[in-house]
């Protein structure tokens, strides 16, 4: 039974983008080249 403070979720979409460093990061004991954003709209 739904709630009148529920909402529906009418579409997702996600979009990637990469990002390569300038100079490697050490992160976490690992070198770290690049990064993978996520980009994330939801109509409700």
């Amino acid at each position: 039974m739904s709630k009148a403070t529920d909402i529906r979720l009418l579409q997702v979409n996600s979009q990637t983008e990469e990002f390569a460093y300038r100079a490697p990061i050490k992160f976490g004991g690992r070198v770290v080249t690049d990064v993978v954003l996520l980009h994330v709209t939801a109509d409700v």
